[in-house]
């Protein structure tokens, strides 16, 4: 990444930690109050304070308009099915800590904090990624079924409905605040939609079989894929990207997508050709792998992100991507290279970063840091090849990567995370 790539990451940590815990009337991190939050009473549940949060007013309103200044700048970052127990100030491990020294760092540096009581809205890459970029839960995206909305397993959710039983699903946690979203509730159908669900017997826990409207299965069936240009014209629910961009920030996404495809109007069997295809025929699949990446950045962008760059559509898995086979490996450089950029971009505004990696996830990192670094979802990546390499090799021996340790998909599973750690490091 360079001197000026790795000053301003971690000039963007210290923004993070102030955007996580605020500022006191010093100026200093203090933890759980924003600007303007103090003095301020609040009836009913915890809500999430900031200067930008909707409240119960209008939808779209801020409750105040803050200075500029006071408003952080925000990188958040996910990592791929990373566990409690994969960082050293977790587990207090002293190899653990050799591997993660600075995702470690930023809970441990002047007023960071790590949490031990942490809850996901689902144990899933989509769901997950879904409830926190729109502050919903992952039922909510029912809501695009009446629209027929096509999945990334290529069916649409809208098949998991049955409108003969005349059964619906509505209300419940998505009727109350806690489950409206960045918006109030106000885009991409309400909180909840109601959708037509077949009815099954099933036995409630005192033991009585009851009919009951079906619960749908929400796993990789679904995605934020606006139906139209953009969230004002009805199309996808409200993201953070939206919300913060319309308070002035910069945003920008890098990485793993998995919320939905992009329309395509490549042919499937103009698919498997380039899936097919060598990595030494790169220059006669380039136009469709561009076409296709390019329409990914305009999905990602749709969304509430300018900045829409070294993006992952899906899981590493060749049949999800329009890329020859050959080509398609985690590469954290390229990630933490457009991750840098977007970082280092002189602006008069706050901006908002989400980096979401893919590593630990499968597939095995070792055969993916042993790859040509060049090659990405965007096609050949124009890096220097040398001084890449070299960073790997640093990877490989902070991972002992002689002695093979097996898991999760990985031949030797503490190379993903001295990887990943290497790119949080950029």
């Amino acid at each position: 990444g360079g001197g000026g790539a790795a000053s301003a990451l971690r000039g963007a940590e210290k923004a993070w930690r102030l955007a996580a815990f605020g500022r006191g009337g010093n100026g200093k991190a203090r933890p759980g109050v924003h600007p303007g939050a103090q003095g301020r009473k609040r009836a009913g549940p915890p809500v999430w304070t900031s200067p930008f949060h909707h409240s119960n007013a209008s939808a779209r309103a801020p409750t105040a308009r803050v200075s500029r200044q006071l408003l952080p700048n925000i990188l958040l970052a996910i990592a791929d099915d990373l566990q409690r127990s994969d960082l050293g100030s977790y587990n207090h491990d002293a190899w653990m800590t050799k591997l993660t020294p600075h995702i470690d760092s930023i809970g441990a540096r002047g007023g960071g904090r790590t949490f031990l009581d942490a809850h996901t809205s689902s144990p899933l890459c989509t769901p997950s990624r879904l409830a926190m970029l729109t502050g919903r839960y992952a039922s909510c995206a029912y809501a695009n079924a009446a629209a027929g909305v096509s999945s990334s397993a290529g069916t649409s959710i809208a098949s998991t409905a049955s409108s003969s039983t005349g059964a619906f699903v509505s209300g419940g946690v998505g009727a109350s605040e806690a489950g409206k979203g960045f918006d109030g509730g106000k885009s991409g159908g309400g909180a909840h939609a109601s959708v037509a669900r077949r009815m099954v017997r099933q036995m409630g826990l005192n033991g009585t079989m009851t009919f009951s409207p079906e619960v749908p299965s929400l796993d990789f069936n679904l995605e934020l894929s606006p139906s139209r240009s953009s969230a004002d014209e009805g199309g996808a629910p409200l993201t953070m990207g939206h919300v913060l961009r319309e308070h002035g920030y910069a945003t920008g996404f890098v990485g793993k997508w998995h919320l939905g495809h992009p329309r395509s109007s490549i042919s499937t069997e103009e698919r498997r050709r380039v899936q097919r295809a060598s990595a030494s025929a790169w220059k006669q699949v380039r136009e469709s792998v561009l076409q296709e990446y390019k329409a990914v950045q305009a999905l990602v962008r749709r969304a509430g992100f300018d900045y829409a760059e070294r993006i992952y559509v899906n899981n590493l898995y060749p049949e999800q991507h329009v890329l020859p086979s050959a080509m398609l490996h985690h590469n954290v450089e390229w990630i933490a290279e457009g991750a840098a950029k977007f970082i280092a971009t002189p602006r008069g505004v706050p901006f908002m970063l989400f980096v979401s990696w893919t590593l630990p996830h499968n597939p095995d990192a070792s055969e993916s840091i042993n790859a040509d670094p060049r090659y990405t979802p965007g096609g050949m990546w124009a890096c220097n090849r040398s001084v890449i390499l070299a960073q790997r090799a640093a990877v490989r021996k902070a991972a002992n990567a002689s002695s093979p340790q097996p898991r999760y998909g990985h031949k030797h599973y503490p190379l993903a995370l001295a990887w990943l750690d290497a790119g949080m490091g950029t």
